[in-house]
This record gives structure tokens, sequence and C-alpha cells, in this order.
């Protein structure tokens, strides 16, 4: 089977406001109902499970049944870092090591049906993959307050969400990260690459934004404007 695990167990404080960001209204729904929205309708997703805060479990289900989110199978209380809720995801059910799982970030609405099948089947074809999209801007490395290096930006890509991984894989790596008190992990292929897995590159997009200052939110409201939502072909 091949599994959506969202990741909203964030609390969203740099937004400010009693609401966690992944259910901030966005054109006229919740931010997490998007991207829910999108892995229901995908045909290459079997089942969806959700990781957020313990005290909007009930929300997180009758959020489920008003937008027809007829895939969502479990929905568990995420934990303090994003590392822990991933964990706890990929535990809430009984996974077999064949299975793919791919593991989304709520504060990104705008995945597409595309890059959902793509890091599957490359998952499928390859035990690992993340969408990337190039790096535009030059990148600088710093040290002590002066640049310390220009990088070749040809070779630097931005790491987005979807991740997704043969369960064997990303299971036992997260495993070796708790054994070894690892520092939290930013995402799921960085754990994958300290285990000794090679991950595949897929192509982005990028209109797949990280809501998570103001600004994000009013460049997400132009996007959602013109969004072609889960009508685009797979």
């Amino acid at each position: 089977m091949n599994y959506a695990l969202v990741l909203a167990g964030g609390s969203g404080s740099r937004l400010g406001g009693d609401v966690p960001k992944q259910f901030l209204d966005l054109a006229g729904k919740p931010l997490i109902a998007w991207s829910l929205s999108t892995l229901n309708s995908s045909r290459i997703i079997d089942a969806i499970v959700v990781a957020c805060p313990e005290k909007y479990l009930e929300k997180l289900w009758v959020m489920g049944e008003s937008f027809g989110i007829g895939k969502l199978v479990a929905v568990v209380a995420g934990g303090g870092t994003r590392q822990e809720s991933a964990y706890r995801a990929l535990t809430a059910v009984d996974y077999f090591d064949d299975d793919i799982v791919l593991l989304h970030d709520a504060a990104r609405p705008f995945v597409t049906l595309k890059m959902i099948r793509d890091c599957v089947e490359s998952a499928g074809a390859f035990g690992a993959a993340g969408a990337y999209v190039k790096a535009t801007d030059t990148i600088a490395l710093t040290r002590e307050g002066f640049v310390s290096a220009v990088p070749d930006r040809s070779s630097l890509f931005h790491a987005q969400t979807p991740q997704a991984f043969r369960y064997g894989i990303i299971r036992r790596s997260h495993e070796k990260a708790r054994e070894e008190s690892s520092p939290d992990a930013s995402d799921d292929v960085r754990l994958v690459m300290d285990a000794g897995h090679r991950v595949r590159v897929v192509e982005g997009d990028y209109r797949n934004i990280k809501v998570t200052t103001h600004r994000d939110v009013d460049i997400a409201v132009q996007i959602a404007a013109t969004w072609p939502g889960i009508v685009e072909a797979e």
C-alpha cells in the first residue's frame, strides 16, 4: 500500500494567534485541507495518516469528514519536534516493510498530483526520493559574519516535501536516529542518508511554498486564486 503521512504537529508560533497555522483559513478552507484534498484525490495514494496537536485530534477528524477526505485512516498526536511527529505517524498503523510512505508537511498546501506520483514511483524504484527545486539565487556560506564560500549554484537545490520511502528504510532510519540520540532532523531525507541510503531527486514545484510567515500567507493567497487544484492530470 501507499500511505501519505501529513505532518501538522507544529504550533505555527511565528504567525502568532491562538490557532496553529495548519488550521488557518486559506481562501475559504483550512490550510491543511488543501494538501489533504490533493492527496485524497491521488489514485496512487491508498490511505492518509495525520499527526497534529493533541487538542486538535477531533477537529481534524471533523474537518476530514467536511472536506470528503475518505482515505483518512488515522490521526495521532504530534510530538515536540518534527522528527518525533514523523515517528509517531510512522508507528500509527500496521505498515509492511515494502509499503511506500510519503511524508508531507501540512504547511505546504500546494503539493501537486505529479509530485505525489513521481515521489511514490521513485521511492518504489530506488527506496527513497524527495522533491527539490533548483536554487535560483546565489547562495553564500558565512562564518563569523563574513562570506566564507560561494558554492556553484548549478548543484544547489531547495528541499521540499513530499518525500517518499519504502517503509522499512524510513522506519529503520528513524530507529537508528533515536538509538543514537541524534538531534532533530529538519527532514526525513537527512535521517535516511545518515543511515547510508541514496535519495532520488524528484522535480518539485516553485508554487509548493512552505507557509511560515505573514508574507508567506500573502503569497499563498495569490497562488490559491489561480490554483488548478485536483483537476490537473496525474
